[in-house]
This record gives C-alpha cells, sequence and structure tokens, in this order.
C-alpha cells in the first residue's frame, strides 16, 4: 500500500507546487487582514487540489487495469487513497494550528480557532467522501458532473430560500442552547460526523470497485 501512495505524490508533483503557492497566498492573506477565515480556504483547497487529480491521472495512464493483474488486492487500492486523505488532512491541520495562534485576534478563543480549522477540514473530508464513491463507478471525467451538482444545489437552494423571502429567524436559532453547546463543541462534533463518512464513503466504494470490470 505505501508504494501505491508513493505512485500517487510522484503523479500529484505539479498540482503539489501550486497548492503550496496557493497555500502560500492565502495564509499571507490571513496574516495581513488578520483573519483566521482564510486559513479555511488552504484546508478545502488541499483536499481538491491535491486528492482528487490523482483519479485524473490514474484515469488516463489506464492505470486501473494494470493494478488488476498486480499482486494488490483492490481493497488495498481504495484504502490507499483515503489513507492519504487522512495523512494530507492531518498535515493541513498541523500546520495551520500555530499559523491560526499567529493571525488570532487577542479576544478570540483557542477553542474557537481550532473550531473553525477543524469544521474546514471536516467539510474538505465529508465532500471527499462523498465524491470518492461517485468518481469509482462513472470515472472522474464523468463525475465532474456531479461533483458540480453537489457544489451547485445547496448554492440553489440558498438563494431561492433569499429570493423567496424565507422567513428564518436565525438570532434565535443561534441563541438556542441546543446550538450553543454544538458551536461549542464543534472541535469534537466535526470529526465524529467525518469519520462516519469516510467509513461508510470506505465501503461503497470497496463494494463498487469489487464488482467494477476494467
Amino acid at each position: 500500500m505505501l508504494g501505491l501512495m508513493i505512485k500517487d505524490v510522484y503523479t500529484i508533483k505539479r498540482q503539489f507546487k501550486i497548492v503550496v503557492l496557493m497555500s502560500i497566498f492565502y495564509i499571507g492573506f490571513s496574516i495581513l487582514d488578520n483573519n483566521i477565515g482564510f486559513l479555511s480556504f488552504v484546508a478545502l483547497f488541499a483536499n481538491i487540489g491535491l486528492i482528487l487529480p490523482t483519479f485524473s491521472y490514474d484515469e488516463k495512464g489506464q492505470w486501473d487495469k494494470y493494478a488488476r493483474i498486480l499482486p494488490v488486492s483492490y481493497e488495498k487500492l481504495v484504502l490507499s487513497r483515503y489513507v492519504e486523505v487522512l495523512i494530507v488532512n492531518g498535515v493541513m491541520l498541523a500546520i495551520l494550528i500555530p499559523i491560526s495562534l499567529f493571525v488570532k485576534k487577542p479576544e478570540e478563543e483557542f477553542l474557537l480557532i481550532l473550531s473553525i480549522l477543524v469544521v474546514a477540514i471536516c467539510i474538505g473530508v465529508i465532500l471527499i467522501s462523498i465524491m470518492f464513491p461517485i468518481i469509482y463507478k462513472i470515472g472522474m471525467e464523468k463525475a465532474r458532473i456531479m461533483i458540480f451538482v453537489i457544489v451547485l444545489v445547496p448554492t440553489c437552494l440558498i438563494a431561492t430560500m433569499a429570493k423567496l423571502n424565507i422567513n428564518i429567524n436565525l438570532p434565535q436559532i443561534l441563541e438556542s442552547p441546543f446550538v450553543k453547546y454544538v458551536s461549542y463543541h464543534l472541535y469534537i462534533i466535526c470529526p465524529l460526523i467525518a469519520a462516519v463518512f469516510i467509513a461508510l464513503s470506505y465501503q461503497i466504494s470497496k463494494a463498487v470497485v469489487a464488482k467494477k470490470e476494467y
């Protein structure tokens, strides 16, 4: 499995440079603007910029057909990608936490900063967890449309609600004891939700690859 991950590292060398440059840009902007929110873009961009291109290169090079004749089980082929997701996000969290302490304003609590970063990373993991089974099922090129729909639908729903003037008493909702409790413990709740998503996603992806004919 380590060999599979090393193969992906060589595959995304070009994307890695782009992600690093973009990350430096967002980190610099975050420091200059003294705004922790920009660091969340680094986490989201890392997931999309480093993980998804591996599927595109594999598809173009017909790697999956070749991989099936290697003495490597399909479980390890799938698992290696999920391990990469965990490694990428773990490294991003380890890098962004020290930077966030430098960027954060005096009135901001460390727990709040940690929650923002953890939520951003967990959102990235959840999106990847949704995308992986789709990519394994129909391929990266066709999955681009599905990925676009996944992002577009929530945006359209929010825009529609705003246009129809649907009355939502957001301040009252935010002040409720339950919402306050959840928001204060997001750094615990979000990783648990992300863990459920990635575990289910792995099982679905594994089942898809097992039945797939190359």
